[in-house]
């Protein structure tokens, strides 16, 4: 009997079906693997999650502990006798700290390194399953909005005044909106708290005065006023607008109410505001100001409504110091600054640091491709050039000249898969266990002690119980038949924690089938009821790029073959 199989199709497929399970166990290998050499661990997500929180140092600044490697111990019995004994098939994780002191004048403690047992880490089966307390669990994928930027253009409720809009979306950190109204005035919202001019972000890096911003944008003609020596000399210029404010600087004196000390704080008079049309009378007035520079808009600008222009003739700010002040009583709800410089350290932590805001490497990516259509940047913080490339694409989005973006597209989402859900809980649990460390550090005085001591390694072990017992997208195996398990470790679910949907919440749109789900996400099946379209099912050919798109195989068209 012949068992060659005859094919009836006209083409055959180039590309043969993928390991199915290769977006569960790949995501997985790169955030553990046993078999990883300790030399190469530093690729490794887990690696990668104690270098965010290591090294630890407490309050006084007397110590110091650092986190010199790990080790992880192969499970002591194999999946099935883990089924059978009611276990966790897991590796034990021991990690390796030294510990010092800063100051030299310390000399009763003794530097020390010391392998430290933080506890069990479930490790997956090769079927892409994890064994929890006996019982076969899967942790199916995520899809989630993706860190980047998203432009939208859109209609007032109840009007028909169209409305543009820009939401930049850190990895870590408070999100940034920008909205702008029909004259074009660009507002920002920081946690979607009270809004400010969008131009105060520009003078916090750098952009201080009117003048910088306009002419960074490239929207005025620079004159140098002290070189006019007469009205004749002047005469050309009148009937021009004024692109920048014409600013009286003084400083004022203040006794403080609680010390008696005399405080200065600096006042602005505006002379004549942006857009002021020059007479002819004005020159006097700018001579006897002694004024060096006027900035007047360039012709083809006078008549069009900009978005920058706009912002500054509502900015009431002028220098950074005055923009950080305004930027903080809106993060921090405060009615008056008394001292600039703590306004000023405050901003810059939040806005201007890796540690409270971190587009992250996906975020950047998204950023690049978005306004400038090449990876041109790398850094994981936002960049002056990216606040001026966000307020062209509105001006352009504002005079019709580009398109908002859908909302619902593929390239706006991404795959959270197993490895990047562990990193997170991983980080979870470090953020718990450095809390407890730099809390013991600061009680030790005068003492010798190792590391075992201050390390508590309880709340790192309950941070990764409970996401395997207790997380909503740590389930159990459906195994009805071979099939059913197949499908579910291939599920994707739109729902769950760290910027994932609620049903209760998510709309029509976020459910319905969009094109870009061709060759990525299944069309047809979801469940019926409450969770439909949230919960998805990767299509057979479909596969989980670096940074977390999904991707899809597709055969180029030419001349029509």
């Amino acid at each position: 009997m012949s068992t060659n199989r005859i094919r009836f199709s006209a083409h055959r497929s180039s590309v043969g079906v993928p390991d199915l399970l290769s977006v569960q166990i790949e995501s997985f290998r790169k955030f553990m693997d046993l078999h990883t050499p300790p030399e190469k661990q530093v690729e490794e997500g887990l690696y990668k999650a104690f270098r965010e929180y290591f090294p630890v140092k407490d309050s006084r600044e007397e110590y110091i502990m650092d986190f010199e490697g790990y080790l992880l111990e192969p499970p002591r019995y194999s999946p099935q006798e883990c089924k059978v004994r009611k276990l966790t098939y897991g590796v034990q994780l021991k990690v390796k700290f030294s510990l010092r002191a800063l100051k030299p004048d310390n000399t009763v403690f003794h530097p020390k390194e010391e392998w430290v047992y933080l506890g069990q880490i479930p490790y997956m089966t090769p079927q892409g399953t994890f064994i929890i307390n006996g019982v076969e669990r899967v942790v199916i994928n995520q899809l989630h909005r993706s860190p980047g930027i998203l432009f939208s253009a859109k209609l007032r409720s109840g009007t028909t005044e169209m409305t543009y809009g820009a939401r930049i979306i850190p990895e870590r950190g408070s999100w940034t909106e920008v909205a702008t109204d029909a004259t074009g005035y660009t507002r920002l919202y920081f946690d979607r708290k009270k809004a400010v001019p969008a131009t105060l972000l520009l003078r916090v890096m750098g952009l201080s005065s009117d003048a910088d911003i306009v002419m960074h944008f490239g929207l005025a003609d620079e004159i140098k006023f002290s070189a006019l020596r007469s009205e004749k000399a002047f005469a050309p210029y009148v009937g021009r607008k004024l692109a920048a404010r014409i600013l009286d600087l003084s400083q004022q004196e203040f006794p403080d109410p609680e010390t008696g000390e005399m405080t200065y704080v600096s006042r602005s008079v505006p002379i004549f505001e942006i857009g002021h049309v020059l007479r002819e009378e004005d020159f006097h007035t700018l001579r006897d100001r002694h004024i060096d520079t006027l900035y007047l808009l360039k012709p083809q600008y006078e008549d069009e409504r900009h978005v920058v222009l706009a912002t500054l003739k509502k900015d009431t700010s002028y220098s950074q110091t005055s923009a950080i002040v305004e930027i903080y009583k809106l993060m921090r709800g405060a009615d008056s600054v008394t001292d600039p410089e703590v306004a000023r350290q405050y901003v810059e932590k939040q806005i201007l640091s890796t540690k409270r805001y971190d587009l992250g490497r996906v975020g950047r990516f998204q950023l690049n491709r978005k306004l400038y259509g090449e990876q041109r940047y790398e850094d994981s913080l936002l960049r002056l050039e990216d606040v001026v490339a966000i307020l062209n694409r509105l001006q352009d989005l504002f005079t019709g000249r580009a398109e908002g973006d859908e909302e619902d597209h593929l390239s706006h989402r991404r795959i959270r898969t197993v490895g990047e859900q562990m990193y997170l809980q991983v980080l979870e649990g470090l953020n718990r266990l450095t809390r407890a460390i730099r809390e013991q550090l600061s009680t030790r005085e005068g003492e010798d002690f190792s590391p075992s001591e201050v390390i508590q390694s309880k709340s790192f072990q309950s941070a990764i119980n409970k996401f395997f017992a207790q997380g909503q997208l740590s389930q159990l195996l459906d195994q009805t038949n071979p099939l059913s398990e197949l499908a579910h470790k291939r599920r994707i679910s739109a729902i769950g924690p760290n910027g994932g949907l609620s049903r209760e919440h998510a709309g029509f749109e976020v459910r319905d089938v969009h094109y870009s789900h061709y060759g990525r996400i299944c069309p047809i099946e979801t469940p019926e009821g409450a969770n439909i379209g949230l919960i998805n099912s990767l299509a057979i050919y479909a596969r989980v790029n670096e940074l977390g798109f999904l991707e899809t195989p597709y055969h180029p068209v030419v001349n029509g073959k």
